[in-house]
């Protein structure tokens, strides 16, 4: 049995996502997991409850996606995974404008990750990786946020926004839970997406490669219509792609969704 463990929940009558991420006995992550989203200066609001959409358990990963409508024709996609062999959680929301591709318009997101309470960041690297800990561990976890746009920032150890002059936007957040990793080097970079030899703008895919220690991952997620891609030299029409990378054995596929036509 896995010594990690998360918990979802969803509130029918509010917007309220429940999140619980442990790692053994010591919580990493309990409670409401808030957002703040601004279409054009419009906050939207929820207009109905929240789905599932998808889910799957192996001996690799655990994945679950849900969804909530919102205002203005919005969606928020919100997704969870859990790593296993790597120690690793993944999560991140999705917000998409539907059926407005071709129309200007600014996203403005903003989000609080509910960390336990008894964690304090102990340090900051220089790729904006959150390094935390409690006064039974001096060590628990790192964090590292990743986003589509470049117009993003961290408020502080809790707070992330980010702005996307666009019709979509991405925001994903990893947690490192190995305690032997924690003293390596950690980077992460976003990667252009191509398509028919041309780049994807930033509302339409986004990826990103990221490093801890020796060992490399990478994580895609599609905003828009199913189309054959590439990005680091590997070809997919998936929605959702997270998997590890090897220069020697290429990209092994960990969580792969495949779009809906």
């Amino acid at each position: 049995m896995s010594p990690f463990t998360i918990s979802v929940s969803c509130a029918k009558r509010t917007d309220e996502v429940q999140l619980g991420v442990n790692s053994g006995k010591t919580r990493v992550c309990f409670g409401n997991w808030k957002y703040d989203i601004l279409l054009n200066g419009v906050k939207l609001l929820p207009d109905g409850n929240w789905e599932e959409t998808c889910s799957n358990q192996d001996n690799d990963c655990d994945y679950l996606e849900i969804e909530l409508p919102l205002t203005e024709n919005c969606t928020l996609q919100r997704f969870f995974l859990l790593d296993h062999k790597d120690k690793l959680f993944l999560c991140g929301d999705t917000v998409m404008r539907e059926d407005e591709l071709n129309k200007p318009c600014s996203l403005e997101y903003e989000t609080a990750l509910p960390l336990s309470e008894n964690l304090q960041m102990l340090k900051r690297s220089k790729s904006g990786a959150l390094l935390f800990g409690n006064q039974k561990e001096k060590q628990v976890c790192r964090l590292f946020p990743f986003f589509s746009q470049t117009d993003a920032r961290v408020s502080d150890e809790h707070h992330f926004k980010a702005v996307q002059n666009g019709s979509a936007l991405f925001a994903a957040f990893c947690i490192d839970l190995h305690p032997q990793r924690f003293g390596t080097d950690c980077n992460w970079k976003p990667l252009t997406v191509g398509e028919e030899r041309q780049k994807v703008s930033p509302d339409g895919a986004a990826a990103f490669h990221f490093q801890l220690g020796k060992q490399d991952f990478l994580l895609y997620r599609s905003m828009s219509a199913p189309a054959n891609r590439t990005f680091f030299g590997h070809n997919l029409i998936d929605d959702f792609c997270f998997a590890r990378f090897d220069a020697k054995k290429g990209v092994e596929g960990l969580v792969e969704v495949q779009a809906e036509d």
